[in-house]
């Protein structure tokens, strides 16, 4: 994808739409901003462990002259404001959360971004929707009701479909049940031509539909 058009993105879908909902500030805890580690696996003759960078490992037994492999997860697992799923470990992290009610996490990989966002009361996916829909032009956008079921829950939202400098976006804005402040899972997707959505999305979306969990 062009690289403007991905700048325009970012903009528009990120940093524009919390603009608009900004309260006074109220900081958070720095670890919100700690992208997830990489799980190693380790065979030490033939016993598995897993293991974070960094962290110290405590092996029973003993060996002599071992084979040790070292493996790499080829997923991170996402864990804020109550909302836990697995993603490619090669997606970049980006997190924004120095003000309490406009809180995004961000998970870009190349075609998909996975988006979480913890916002003021009031805001809804139908709002939130509608925001987006100012911001891309109403005359090459539609919006409409949707649902998707993640991790055996049904969640519930609108989602978009516009043109941006001849690249087709799908946003899709899903609410994400909770008794505190509204939290939205945000799928931002841009298919190939003639497709409904990318072979990225379509593999991380599985991902997601056997390891999403949240908490009210």
């Amino acid at each position: 994808m062009d690289g403007t058009v991905r700048l325009l993105l970012g903009l528009l879908g990120v940093g524009i739409f919390l603009f608009s909902l900004l309260l006074p500030l109220s900081y958070s805890r720095a670890d919100e901003t700690t992208e997830p580690p990489v799980v190693y696996s380790i065979d030490i003759g033939g016993k598995a462990y897993s293991v974070a960078l960094g962290t110290p490992l405590r092996t029973e037994g003993i060996f002599t002259n071992p084979t040790i492999t070292l493996t790499a997860a080829s997923t991170r697992h996402f864990g804020a404001v109550g909302i836990e799923f697995d993603y490619p470990a090669a997606f970049q992290w980006e997190a924004d959360v120095e003000v309490e009610n406009a809180k995004s996490w961000t998970l870009s990989g190349n075609d998909l971004k996975i988006m979480v966002f913890q916002l003021s009361k009031g805001v809804t996916a139908s709002s939130y929707g509608q925001a987006m829909v100012k911001q891309f032009g109403s005359e090459n956008t539609t919006i409409k009701s949707t649902e998707r079921t993640l991790g055996g829950k049904l969640l519930t939202g609108r989602i978009l479909n516009t043109v941006i400098a001849n690249t087709k976006i799908t946003m899709e804005i899903l609410e994400v049940p909770t008794k505190a402040n509204p939290r939205f899972l945000v799928l931002q997707d841009n298919p190939p031509e003639g497709e409904s959505a990318s072979a990225e999305a379509l593999s991380t979306l599985k991902m997601l539909s056997n390891t999403f969990t949240y908490k009210d």
